[in-house]
Order: structure tokens, then sequence, then C-alpha cells
């Protein structure tokens, strides 16, 4: 009964409006924190401006709730939530889940997984290998597989990360050496192309994942929500 008066209540719509751009916005952050704060990986291609992009998408964010009369904290606090559950429950389905298959695979490794000093009293050097990216290569590439065990020979770790555009993958720092499409940044006008195109394809990729990773993860949410409350979580 509960469910039937949520689809029927005339901010229906409007919710799976903001459910989806929230969905929009879990991934931009995901990808702006690791970009910005993350030690895991030595930084994005700042010269690609993708985060510009991501703080323009913030502040349209921001307007689209004011537009809506919803409230900020409140949104904030559940999109956040709606972040640690999405990332719980996709640890456990995300392998038997067939959503879109990566295009492309980028190679990352890292040396070694022990942080260690090195030196003599106040002179020593902490030793924190991080992951480092290598190539990206289109997802039937025969060089995918060399490049893999050629790193495996000197690295503790190695692994791949999948991305359905290669532009997306530039932006991680991988190098699309082998992919056609990659200008290589060589002029001013190959760097301005860069500049107006791995932001928004970026945005859009991650627009895509946010639709199969976190859009049913916070529609769950705000059923109990509105079981339990009787309102909907954008609105007091």
């Amino acid at each position: 009964m509960e469910i039937k008066a949520f689809v029927k209540n005339k901010k229906f719509l409007t919710t799976i409006m903001l459910t989806i751009l929230g969905s929009f916005a879990i991934e931009v952050f995901k990808t702006f924190y690791s970009s910005v704060y993350s030690n895991n990986y030595e930084g994005y291609l700042i010269w690609t401006f993708h985060e510009f992009w991501e703080i323009g998408f913030f502040f349209i964010c921001y307007f689209i709730l004011k537009r809506f009369d919803v409230i900020f904290g409140d949104t904030i606090i559940f999109l956040f939530f709606g972040l640690v559950f999405s990332s719980i429950t996709w640890s456990f389905y995300s392998k038997s889940f067939k959503y879109v298959q990566p295009n492309y695979y980028g190679v990352e490794s890292r040396l070694n997984y022990n942080t260690h000093q090195e030196g003599r009293y106040d002179e020593q050097t902490n030793f924190d290998h991080k992951i480092s990216q290598g190539c990206l290569y289109k997802a039937n590439d025969p060089e995918l597989l060399s490049e893999l065990k050629e790193a495996s020979r000197n690295n503790e770790y190695v692994g791949t990360r999948g991305f359905l555009f290669w532009q997306t993958g530039r932006a991680y720092g991988f190098i699309p050496i082998g992919i056609e499409e990659y200008n290589g940044g060589r002029s001013f006008l190959n760097h301005l192309e860069l500049y107006f195109t791995i932001g928004p394809v970026l945005l859009f990729e991650c627009f895509l994942t946010g639709l199969y990773t976190n859009f049913i993860s916070l529609i769950f949410l705000q059923l109990i929500w509105f079981i339990w409350k009787k309102k909907f979580i954008w609105w007091s």
C-alpha cells in the first residue's frame, strides 16, 4: 500500500529525476575524490581540466536542488548513506550482475605493498609505493595481455581498470598509445580538443555508471524512508 502511495504521489516524477541526479553525483564525487585526495593513485592529469568540469557539475546540482526547494543538508547526508550502501551491495553483486562491459582497459601496477623507511636518524626517507598507471588498450587488443605479463615480472600487484571510453582512461592517467582516436596532445589545437572532450566524456561515463550501480540502491533507501516516515526524503 505504501509503495502505491509512493508512485501515485505528485512528487514521484521529481523524485525519480532527483534520484537519477543523485546517482550521477555519487559517481562524480568518487571520481573527484580519487583525483584530489586519494593516495592510491599518483593523480589524474590536471591538464585535462576534468576537475573543472566536475566542479561545474556540482554547481549545477546545487542550483537544481534550490530550484525544487530540496533540503540541501539532508540531501548530502542521504547521498552519503547511498554511497556507502551502494558500495557494499555492489561489492557482492558486481561479478554476477551483467552490466555493460568495458571497451578499454588500463594496466596499473604497484611495485610493493609494504611501506618502509631508509636512512639514518632524522634523515630517514619514507618509501610508499603507489599504484602507477601504464598504457590503455582496447578490450580485444592482444598487446593488453603482453603488458600484463611484462608488468608482472617486476611488480607485486598488477591489474586492470575498465572504461567505457578512452577519454575516461586518459583522465585517470593511462596512456592510450595504441588508440587511433587519441591525438597525443602534440599541438595547441590537440590540447584544446582534449580540454573540451575528456571532461564531458568522463561525466557521461559517470552518468551511465551511476545508473547501474547507484540508482536501485537510492530507490530502495527512499522506499524504506517513505514507509517509515510517510514522506519523501528530499523534502521536509
